[in-house]
C-alpha cells in the first residue's frame, strides 16, 4: 500500500525527468539504449549539448531524490524513515559510484566516476529531510 501518495508521486516523476534526461541529454547509455521504449522518448537522434558543469551531476542528484521520494511514498516517512530512507539510496548510490572508479566491475566500468556526482548524491541527501518535513 502506498503510506503517502504525494512523495510516490513526486518519486515517479523525478524518474520521468531523469530518464527524459538521458535519453536526450546524455551520451548512449549501454543499458537503457536495449529498452525499446528507451527511444521513444528522445527528441532527436543525436544527445543535446549542455555545458559539463550542468549535465554530469543533476542524473546523480535526480536518483537519490526521486527514489528517495519513491521509498517514502511507499513506506511512509514516520519515526526515522525520513532519515533512514536518503541515507540508503546515498549508500547504494555511492557504491555504485565509487564502482565506476575501477574497470573490473563489468557493466560498471562503462561509467565514469565524478566527484561532482558524489557532491550532489550529498547535497540531495542532506535536502530530502528537510523536504519530508515541509
Amino acid at each position: 500500500m502506498i503510506k503517502s501518495p504525494s512523495l510516490f508521486w513526486w518519486g515517479i516523476l523525478n524518474g520521468v525527468i531523469g530518464m527524459l534526461f538521458y535519453a536526450n541529454f546524455r551520451e548512449p547509455q549501454i543499458l537503457f539504449d536495449a529498452l525499446p521504449a528507451y527511444q521513444w522518448i528522445k527528441f532527436s537522434a543525436n544527445p543535446i549539448m549542455l555545458p559539463r558543469y550542468a549535465s554530469e551531476w543533476f542524473p546523480s542528484f535526480l536518483h537519490v531524490v526521486g527514489m528517495s521520494l519513491f521509498t517514502a511514498g511507499l513506506l511512509g516517512t514516520a519515526g526515522k524513515r525520513w532519515l533512514v530512507i536518503p541515507i540508503c539510496w546515498l549508500a547504494v548510490d555511492l557504491a555504485f559510484e565509487f564502482g565506476q572508479a575501477t574497470e573490473t566491475l563489468g557493466v560498471l566500468s562503462y561509467g565514469n566516476f565524478e566527484w561532482m556526482d558524489v557532491t550532489a548524491l550529498i547535497v540531495a541527501t542532506i535536502s530530502l529531510p528537510f523536504g519530508f518535513s515541509a
